[in-house]
């Protein structure tokens, strides 16, 4: 028998590792069908009436979040209602169905990253093993056992299958490409942050070719683009219209101790924070479910040593992104990938709705968690 007829080991399957990623996830979130209510659920599920009959379907897309809650919260995430909805089909107000769906979404979500590295060019057992670390890593426990993670987890799930759509689409055609813009929509519905997929593959793409002139030649890939930046000006124009604006008008000092901070003070203390989810991901201990008012104290002079030594690990961040040796490698595209995921809520561009919160960290760690395997 030839060496090419001999069948591969088990570590060279992709199919395998999907599994293995999927299981984990499964396996070590399934005790969360026991847990309750906590925090915003109460608001976004236990009081919504919107969300016990699909005669409110039309309410769910044509008002705020918590509406049906009685607040006004200036957020547009009708499709996370939706899935909500359905839920309550099943269970009523009883969380066991809720969490279910969170577990089976992370597990989905585990195996998309698989498929991302292998997207990225990764070998298949290190493709594995970062989708193993994501189905695994203790960073995503409030995004997976809360129930009112589901918006991160669909975000999350929608843009890794734009993704691997997105090459899809120009690999091979057909309905890829209707498909890859209405998954961009479906990630923007479940969060805002969905909008930054349109950054994600194009920083893949740039990545992935080596002649990025003919690429852009391409007939296709304008077309592609184009219909991703009409996808994202759909739900743009959507939300203004829902909320009245695109940003968070009554974001709270003790949700956000940044929106009364001074621009110098807030970029120093969003770098600090930067820093920390960092160190979360390197070192997941003393994690917590409430960032807010003064868990995270705003930098009041550059000499903090917060401050500092964020800044150390940025500039040595950014030096091996500069090194031309290492411009080639994948750790070029996962940090793009890191920085442009995070970007949405790190309060460096606006202030958000909150300071800090792990499952901020969901769709970004994707690329650490490569990076891992």
């Amino acid at each position: 028998m030839r060496p090419s007829d001999e069948p591969r080991s088990w570590l060279h399957r992709p199919r395998t590792w999907d599994a293995v990623a999927a299981l984990a996830a499964v396996a070590l979130y399934l005790r969360t069908l026991g847990f309750g209510w906590v925090y915003d659920d109460q608001m976004e599920v236990v009081l919504n009436t919107f969300i016990r009959s699909f005669s409110h379907l039309p309410r769910i897309f044509t008002t705020t979040v918590w509406t049906g809650s009685g607040m006004e919260t200036f957020l547009y995430r009708p499709l996370a209602l939706v899935t909500y909805a359905l839920n309550y089909q099943v269970s009523g107000a009883e969380p066991w169905s809720y969490h279910l769906v969170n577990v089976l979404l992370h597990a989905g979500a585990s195996v998309l990253v698989v498929r991302v590295g292998l997207l990225w060019r990764l070998p298949v057992a290190a493709a594995g093993l970062g989708g193993l670390l994501f189905a695994a890593h203790p960073i995503h426990v409030e995004a997976v056992a809360a129930v009112f993670g589901r918006k991160d987890l669909l975000a999350a799930l929608f843009v890794l299958a734009f993704v691997l759509t997105h090459r899809s689409a120009l690999d091979h055609g057909g309905w890829r490409r209707t498909a890859a813009p209405v998954l961009l929509l479906a990630a923007m519905l479940s969060k805002e942050v969905g909008v930054v997929g349109v950054a994600l593959v194009a920083a893949q793409d740039l990545w992935l070719e080596q002649d990025r002139r003919a690429f852009l030649t391409r007939r296709e890939v304008p077309l592609l683009y184009a219909s991703y930046l009409a996808a994202a000006a759909l739900f743009l124009l959507a939300r203004t219209w829902v909320t009245g604006g695109l940003g968070i008008p009554d974001t709270s000092f003790w949700d956000n101790p940044l929106v009364s901070a001074a621009l110098g003070a807030r970029v120093a203390t969003a770098l600090v924070v930067v820093g920390k989810g960092l160190a979360l991901l390197v070192a997941p201990m003393g994690q917590s479910p409430d960032y807010s008012f003064d868990a995270i104290p705003v930098v009041s002079s550059p000499l903090d040593p917060r401050f500092l030594t964020t800044a150390l690990v940025l500039t040595g961040i950014a030096s091996l992104l500069a090194a031309r040796r290492l411009r080639a490698t994948v750790l070029s595209l996962a940090i793009a990938w890191y920085a442009l995921a995070l970007l949405p809520a790190s309060n460096l561009l606006v202030v958000t709705g909150t300071i800090f919160a792990e499952r901020l960290l969901y769709l970004p760690s994707v690329a650490f968690c490569l990076l891992g395997g």
